[in-house]
């Protein structure tokens, strides 16, 4: 039995909650399937998050741990002492950057093998100054990519990026898509007629680009005469701001905020369409999760997101921050229902094919025993 460390974060509490992140909910779903694989999974994850019921459920050790910044000296020691407490063969960081620094520094510690998912690049993280992504970079560059064994990329996107831009030597590099259980996401039967429902899931924060969904739905508002509401669904630090701005454009009665939901699945068999405005991304688990409930989508050119959607095949990609364009390509979903029809039908074959949970497992487990034989 292998003994892995899998390091999970968890978002600032504001206001008493906070929201969930994808590399939460990707570790949260696998939790349960490890042990009958042959590997001994151990979570190091903040009290405070949300998703620690999960982790109890699927009957894996739970270990408090949170950092305070990229130079918390204090969590190496505290990880290095984890390590060697439970004997651990491997870890594996979920990410961001700063929690993948503190993992290549406490192994050098250790000597263990270790795993980095990076979902996102320092160079798309838009709410950074430039100053501090350069100072960012240059630490990931020439401390974290070059200590840590193996850098897992959750898109090609990403792959080309790390292989072009930051230089990582091809050997390290393992390229394994996000992927969902496709089955536990049954699509319900729309109406061609109706108030039409167009929503967007995310964490509440700068770089989803929420405002820009917001502006669209107020753009869509001018255009079109079909009733229709629009869905927020999800927590964090922008929900005042983001309430202000609806009220400011009078949006009131057209937009709501659900909250996080979980499981998500009636919510999404509400919804007719899927407004995705984010400002950078990984590859989205909430996009997935769309494709398996054969939601049509207009999304922007961010991150992996071409590789879900192809335009005009199963959806629309934009340019991000182009609200127009953003706005044209929903009012035409909205009024064809044969067209929303067909790229739902297009994108649950899609996911059933390149995006599966059962792949994305399996490939992690050949990742782990191969790195452990070296």
């Amino acid at each position: 039995m292998l003994n892995v460390l899998q390091l999970v974060i968890s978002p600032p509490l504001i206001n008493n909650k906070n929201s969930i992140t994808g590399p939460e909910r990707r570790a949260a779903r696998l939790a349960a399937r490890w042990k009958s694989e042959g590997i001994n999974v151990t979570v190091c994850y903040p009290k405070r998050g949300q998703l620690n019921n999960d982790f109890k459920k699927a009957n894996v050790k739970i270990i408090d741990f949170k950092i305070s910044n990229k130079f918390d000296i204090y969590s190496v020691f505290k990880l290095r002492k984890i390590i060697r407490l439970h004997n651990i063969d491997l870890v594996h960081s979920q990410g961001p950057a700063s929690l993948d620094l503190i993992l290549a520094l406490a192994s050098k510690l250790t000597k263990v093998k270790t795993i980095i998912t990076r979902p996102v690049m320092l160079e798309d993280q838009t709410h950074y100054s430039k100053l501090k992504i350069k100072l960012y970079e240059f630490l990931d560059k020439n401390i974290t990519l070059k200590i840590i064994n193996k850098v897992v990329c959750v898109s090609q996107a990403g792959f080309d990026v790390m292989k072009n831009k930051y230089k990582v030597n091809l050997k390290k590099l393992e390229l394994i898509y996000n992927g969902i259980d496709v089955n536990k996401i049954k699509p319900s039967k729309k109406k061609e007629n109706g108030i039409i429902k167009i929503g967007m899931i995310g964490q509440l924060f700068p770089p989803k680009g929420w405002q820009d969904f917001i502006h669209t739905v107020k753009y869509i508002q001018k255009k079109s005469d079909r009733k229709f509401q629009a869905l927020i669904i999800g927590e964090g630090e922008q929900m005042g701001e983001l309430k202000a701005l609806v009220k400011k454009l009078n949006l009131e009665h057209i937009i709501s905020f659900e909250g996080y939901i979980s499981p998500i699945n009636d919510k999404l068999n509400e919804l007719d369409l899927i407004l995705f405005t984010t400002h950078r991304e990984g590859l989205s688990v909430a996009i997935l999760e769309a494709m398996s409930a054969a939601l049509p989508q207009v999304i922007t050119d961010v991150g992996g997101g071409k590789e879900q959607i192809i335009h005009g095949k199963n959806g629309y990609v934009v340019q991000r921050g182009n609200i127009e364009k953003m706005g044209d390509y929903c009012l035409k979903l909205m009024k064809e229902h044969s067209l929303r029809t067909s790229f739902g039908t297009k994108s649950r074959e899609i996911v059933k094919k390149k995006f599966s949970e059962d792949a994305m497992l399996k490939k992690h487990v050949n990742l782990y025993y191969k790195l452990l034989e070296k």
